[in-house]
């Protein structure tokens, strides 16, 4: 049986044009494909996230 996370084939989707980028074999894109925009850990956080690291 092979484990995989279920985060691991979700896309995300790219805070600023808004077009799902594909996780490929796992691995997260740094960069958007569609609008060359370059992704930092900031941009996929969740409001209340920041909440709780506080």
């Amino acid at each position: 049986m092979c484990f995989r996370p279920t985060a691991a084939g979700k896309p995300m989707e790219c805070p600023i044009c808004g077009k799902k980028v594909p996780v490929i074999g796992g691995v997260v894109q740094k960069k958007c494909p569609f609008c060359k925009t370059e992704f930092t850990e900031d941009m996929f956080k969740k409001p209340d996230e920041d909440k709780e690291e506080k």
